[in-house]
């Protein structure tokens, strides 16, 4: 793919980076978890009270996915607590 920026390059020659790339940790773990949650049909914010089990999911695919929702939910408050302590 080419951009444009006064002539035609691709986005190693712009030096151009995915969104992805510059995440922090805790920043890709609020985006998984909220991958998840979303497969849940629970609402969305990591900050928001769990929903129940999905009408026609498995049971073994629901304790997995909420206790990965758990752990990246765990993971993404240490990061963001982390940041606050850094600010102080």
């Amino acid at each position: 793919m080419l951009y444009e920026a006064k002539t035609f390059r691709c986005r190693k020659c712009l030096n151009l980076s995915y969104r992805s790339q510059k995440e922090t940790d805790s920043e890709r773990a609020i985006r998984r978890a909220e991958k998840v949650r979303e497969r849940l049909g629970w609402r969305a914010g990591i900050l928001c009270p769990n929903g129940g089990k999905p009408k026609g999911m498995h049971h073994r695919t629901f304790f997995t996915l909420t206790s990965l929702q758990h752990h990246l939910q765990q993971q993404a408050m240490g990061g963001l607590l982390a940041a606050i302590d850094r600010l102080n």
